[in-house]
């Protein structure tokens, strides 16, 4: 990344870093294709769909090209002074946690880009301007998160089945209950008297 596309970018102050990424994330579009190529492009993209993952493509070439430049800065001398400069080991890999803040810085100075729709042309002083003023919604809304982080979501027990209960005695008349199939019971009958006995 070149000292003059760099001396174009306002130096940070400790609470504007991520403005400072996406204004510096804009110079490297811009330098990579001019905002009337940009225009074009985004018409093109419209007309045809697919060429859509190149752009993509592109921005990512773009984000790795701001990584590696931030991964080179002397991040011990900015938390102490404030003061963003290279680092004096320049081959010396990395601390890990490092890696990973400014990977996150990195993005969150694409989505600032996004916020201000970088690809309209605007005049750079106009964009830096915006570019301050997206990073500064954009911390005021962590900020918020932060203060007065979201209600947990209660979730309510099932409501318990109410007990069954055995049905009601049906109020109709009970029918008389048929005879059994052998039929009613039947007296035997008593023995006949003989004509022909005497009294």
């Amino acid at each position: 990344m070149s000292e003059q596309l760099l001396r174009t970018v306002p130096h940070p102050a400790k609470s504007a870093l991520p403005a400072y990424a996406a204004q510096i994330f804009l110079r490297v579009l811009r330098g990579s294709m001019s905002p009337e190529a940009a225009a074009a492009s985004r018409e093109v993209i419209r007309e045809l769909p697919e060429l859509r993952q190149r752009m993509k493509i592109h921005m990512l070439r773009c984000e790795q090209a701001l990584q590696q430049f931030l991964l080179g800065m002397d991040w011990a001398a900015y938390a102490e002074r404030g003061e963003l400069v290279p680092r004096t080991e320049p081959d010396a890999e990395p601390d890990p946690e490092q890696v990973r803040r400014v990977r996150a810085l990195v993005l969150l100075s694409a989505a600032i880009l996004r916020h201000i729709d970088f690809g309209a042309g605007r005049e750079i002083d106009e964009a830096d301007a915006q570019i301050a003023r997206s990073a500064a919604l954009f911390s005021q809304i962590l900020q918020e998160d932060v203060d007065h982080p979201p209600t947990p979501r209660v979730t309510r027990a099932p409501a318990a089945s109410a007990p069954q209960t055995a049905p009601a005695p049906s109020s109709a008349p009970s029918r008389p209950r048929r005879p059994s199939p052998a039929g009613p019971s039947i007296p035997p009958r008593p023995p006949a008297s003989c004509c022909c006995s005497s009294g």
